[in-house]
């Protein structure tokens, strides 16, 4: 809510409270004008955490959305990541002998008309270093996951 509405509001419900008090009691004015001193001193103090509370709440309901979406993916995750610490606890060490070989690869994703990988032949020798560079969906990952049998 926009602060002028919200000191309004205020004014109103202080005014409120020192009429009842006026109407209900029967007291006199100068009796009820400290209380309304301390009921403006404690909205004055209120106000900052009355305003962040509203914005916190504000974010909470606009950023609520995203909540169910990213609980579903990490859920979805999890037996992948049994799997990935399954496997990192493995006490089998791959050693490279010589080199890295790929023969004749051939990969072609789902629902795809092209292969992404079409008769890949390639030796990286040990020590060497290599990049694969091309496009998104050229297939750079699928040569070493091919190589290690995900």
């Amino acid at each position: 809510m926009p602060k002028p509405i919200v000191e309004t509001f205020a004014v109103i419900g202080i005014l409120l409270i020192a009429l009842v008090m006026h109407i209900q009691g029967g007291r006199p004015i100068a009796d009820i004008i400290p209380i309304i001193a301390l009921f403006g001193a404690a909205i004055v103090k209120l106000m900052p955490a009355l305003f962040l509370i509203t914005q916190q709440s504000t974010e909470v309901r606009y950023n609520i959305a995203s909540v169910n979406p990213v609980h579903d993916d990490l859920m979805a995750l999890q037996s992948a990541q049994k799997k990935f610490h399954k496997d990192r606890n493995q006490t089998k060490i791959i050693e490279l002998q010589d080199s890295i070989q790929i023969n004749n690869l051939h990969y072609q994703y789902p629902n795809s008309t092209e292969q992404a990988l079409r008769g890949v032949t390639l030796e990286i020798p040990k020590g060497k270093a290599v990049a694969f560079v091309g496009p998104s969906g050229a297939g750079k990952p699928l040569l070493l996951m091919s190589y290690w049998d995900y």
